[in-house]
């Protein structure tokens, strides 16, 4: 049983589905603490990749799943006409509605966590992205004796793990004697780096696209 874990972030690349894709089990990691100048409040978009920040009230402190999303914001508003303005054009511009009826439809703050995976999921059920089984888990619950590795060995055990997908990006700092079989998502295209809802409404096959610019070593 292969576990894929991630932080659950603002309309992610498409790394994150691929590797969503590839697993057995996905983990959303709701209780670590939020990286305020990470990509669970940002995204890219356009063909720049413009930047696109959701405002939100908490502190560097805080856990994702104790940050707010402020939907009364103007930076909010803002936020959901660039993206409007972004697809308007877009050959397959209805992959994108669900999204912006969701962002319309919020009127009071929310957990960030909450308002990510449920844009998250339209996302998968628009790119027709098989839905895996999933678990939040609060990492409050890692023991003060517990090493990082130690506390990520335990979560993915927890979820039925018996291997770990990770990102690329992981090698630089999980131990060559973790102990359970590591797999490694390898980026090998010019993928975009942006928000894969841009790749979804000007991509023909978005998840042909997925198995075009990804693979697992």
């Amino acid at each position: 049983m292969i576990v894929a874990a991630h932080q659950p972030n603002f309309l992610p690349w498409a790394g994150y589905f691929y590797k969503y894709l590839m697993c057995d089990t996905w983990v959303d990691l709701v209780g670590v603490q939020i990286e305020r100048r990470g990509y669970v409040t940002r995204t890219g978009f356009g063909n720049e990749a413009r930047t696109l920040t959701v405002p939100s009230r908490g502190s560097s402190r805080d856990a994702i799943h104790d940050t707010q999303v402020l939907p009364g914001d103007r930076k909010y508003r803002k936020l959901v006409a660039t993206l409007e303005h972004g697809v308007a054009h877009a050959p397959y511009r209805h992959r994108a509605d669900s999204v912006l009826d969701y962002l319309h439809s919020i009127s009071n703050p929310m957990p960030v966590s909450k308002f990510n995976l449920d844009l998250i999921g339209l996302m998968i059920e628009e790119a027709d992205i098989p839905r895996k089984e999933f678990r939040a888990i609060d990492t409050t619950s890692k023991k003060a004796t517990e090493t990082t590795h130690e506390w990520l060995h335990r979560v993915i055990k927890s979820a039925g793990g018996t291997g770990y997908l990770s990102g690329e990006g992981a090698k630089e700092y999980l131990p060559e004697d973790f102990p359970m079989p590591v797999w490694y998502q390898k980026t090998y295209r010019q993928v975009y780096t942006g928000s894969y809802l841009w790749v979804m409404v000007y991509h023909h096959d978005p998840l042909g696209y997925l198995f075009d610019n990804f693979q697992i070593e």
